[in-house]
């Protein structure tokens, strides 16, 4: 599980290129059948920690607002209202 932690943008940048090379590389493997797990159970690992990832992005966005600026953090905020 992620723990949400982020206190700068920069550590989201890191947790989500993590997630995209587990995803790129579990994906290729399993859809390539040279992984060491099937393809169903590849796609139920990339689905959770897809699941986890948002939910730490969710825990982290209040961390990440403030850290962006005040100006980042309104233009976020009237982007989601709208």
């Amino acid at each position: 599980m992620i723990e949400p932690t982020a206190a700068r943008p920069r550590d989201l940048v890191h947790e989500v290129s993590n997630f995209l090379t587990i995803c790129l590389t579990t994906g290729r493997l399993a859809a390539e059948e040279r992984g060491p797990l099937p393809a169903p159970v590849a796609l139920e690992q990339i689905l959770q920690r897809a699941e986890e990832l948002c939910r730490w992005i969710e825990a982290a966005r209040p961390g990440l607002l403030r850290a962006s600026g005040p100006s980042s953090a309104a233009k976020a905020s009237s982007s989601t209202s709208a």
